[in-house]
């Protein structure tokens, strides 16, 4: 998903529009989102949204971690049937 800007500024990606806007030299007035127009709210919150690999990593994270907890909570049960405590 590419931009052009006026002033021939090509920007590849959301995220890369608002790092250009940051510097001051881009106002951003609207933008276009799977057929919808988008205000300046709608455009910084489609930039700040994180990567999919990103969301993907987040989730893998909060499942091993639950798994990790599970696992933990079993052996402290196998280790106190077993009189290892």
């Amino acid at each position: 998903a590419g931009v052009t800007l006026g002033g021939g500024v090509k920007v590849d990606a959301t995220d890369d529009a608002a790092q250009v806007a940051d510097g001051g030299s881009l106002e951003i007035k609207c933008g276009v989102y799977n057929n919808g127009v988008l205000d300046v709210a709608g455009v910084e919150a489609l930039a700040s949204m994180p990567s999919r690999e990103e969301l993907i990593a987040r989730i893998m994270g909060s499942m091993m971690s639950a798994v990790s907890k599970f696992v933990y909570c079993v052996e402290a049960i196998r280790k106190k049937q077993a009189g290892e405590e």
